[in-house]
């Protein structure tokens, strides 16, 4: 590598930051080799999710270190180009330097708001928002001006934006986004490995603790997911047809399953349910696929109007017990989980359906951003519902564990160790939620 700016840039992509460190303090511009070991060592942090850290008496906040970097690069400029052309080089790099330091500020901003939220579809809109903000702006680079970074940015924005975008589509119930994007966002993956590894692309260390790994991991917690929301759907024979290999076989979605495998072995409940709140502005389809076009869809009604989407031990929910459980819901958990239809914070659709374009035909993209009905309450309620029926001898127990799904468990006869019901449910919203992963993330 060579000791200018290019050799630093090409370093940093590869995550070298020692080579990356001496290549910048070699480059003979004072003021350029400063910025660009600054910039080496907040990169260093970011990579490793350390946003802000306890450090002696202070606490330091690195998306504020990019800001201020940001800053100084710019009155860099501002004084090169005031000194007349013969330096204008400098200067045109600086300008990229810029771009990106904003950049890593706002994705900072992204990451830890997940990490601090209550549930992760509350931030869904705004992160896809930022990233759009980002993507403008980093439309400008010129790719020989900070090298391989260009690329990796770009990597890195659109496995970020396909995770999320898929995360929505679950949450909708559309099987065919969700797919798309989780895909979608594993070749961006791919992709960054290459220019990171080279010819060892795909196969990072997973026991690493870095940006990559920790969006791998954040792929693979959304995968978990839409193989348990989608569990009825993947395991129909009447997908046999269809290309499903970069979905989910069947050894995968029986992995999605053993939390549920886990309790129902431990407590031998009779069932394990999830059941599906339809939005009143979304369409459903009793299928398991979403609709873009309500027009054409019967809205569900009587015990079709609470689908259990998920379901075990057995694929098929215990419909004999279904006019109790949608009673209890009624009853106990309507004031739950009804939901109060308000705009999305930013409605505007153009640049997730233009990113999406040349990635799928489907036209649900924009619905899930355009039409985002929010629950009434935000934070995810603990209560626990269980009630006995004499009658048909078992105990039904019921909670959220999201805003649109109600878990539904069934046993045989009076179950009253309601610690062990509470417990899987925590583990189960945890899973749903991706807390294990955003943990991962170090915040000031």
């Amino acid at each position: 590598m060579s000791s200018d700016p290019q050799g630093v840039y090409d370093a940093l992509a590869q995550t070298d930051f020692h080579s990356a460190n001496r290549l910048a303090n070699d480059i003979p511009d004072s003021d350029l080799s400063r910025l660009l070991s600054r910039l080496t060592a907040h990169e260093q942090l970011y990579n490793s999710l350390n946003f802000g850290r306890q450090r002696l008496f202070r606490k330091e906040d690195l998306q504020a270190d990019y800001v201020q970097l940001e800053r100084d690069v710019e009155r860099t400029r501002s004084r090169l180009l005031a000194g007349g052309p013969e330096r204008s080089p400098v200067p045109e790099l600086l300008s990229g330097l810029a771009v990106w330091c904003r950049a890593r500020a706002d994705l900072i901003s992204i990451y830890t708001s997940f990490a601090a939220a209550d549930v992760i579809n509350d931030e869904c809109d705004h992160a896809l928002d930022c990233i759009d903000d980002v993507e403008r702006r980093a439309s400008g680079f010129r790719p020989h001006v900070i090298g391989n970074l260009t690329e990796v940015l770009r990597c890195e924005l659109k496995c970020l934006a396909n995770v999320l975008t898929a995360e929505l589509a679950i949450q909708r119930q559309s099987f065919v986004d969700g797919g798309l994007h989780l895909y979608e966002a594993q070749k961006a993956l791919g992709a960054w490995s290459i220019i990171r590894d080279g010819s060892n692309g795909g196969k990072a260390d997973h026991a690493k603790r870095d940006i990559l790994v920790f969006l791998l991991h954040l792929l693979a917690s959304v995968a978990h997911k839409f193989g348990i929301m989608f569990q009825r759907v993947l395991t129909r024979e009447a997908l046999e047809g269809l290309q499903t290999e970069t979905l989910l076989d069947d050894a995968e979605v029986n992995t999605c399953m053993r939390t549920f495998s886990l309790y129902c072995d431990h407590t031998h409940a009779y069932n394990v349910s999830l059941i599906y709140l339809i939005p009143r502005s979304g369409p459903y389809s009793v299928d398991g696929y979403s609709c873009a076009d309500w027009s054409h869809e019967t809205p569900p009604t009587g015990l079709q109007a609470y689908p259990a989407i998920c379901s075990y031990p057995s694929n098929d929910p215990p419909m004999e017990h279904w006019p109790n459980i949608v009673s209890l819901i009624q009853e106990k958990l309507s004031p739950l989980t009804f939901e109060v239809h308000t705009q999305s914070r930013r409605p505007s659709t153009a640049s997730i359906s233009s990113r999406a374009s040349h990635a799928s035909t489907s036209s649900f993209v924009p619905y899930f951003r355009s039409t985002g009905s929010r629950p009434a309450t935000r934070r995810p309620v603990q209560q626990l519902e269980c009630f006995y029926d004499q009658k048909v001898n078992a105990t039904y127990v019921l909670a959220r564990v999201s805003p649109t799904i109600v878990i539904s468990i069934i046993h045989v006869g009076k179950f009253e160790k309601a610690g062990v019901d509470l417990a899987f449910i925590k583990k189960l919203r945890s899973e749903l939620g991706h807390a294990d992963v955003f943990g991962e993330i170090k915040c000031a």
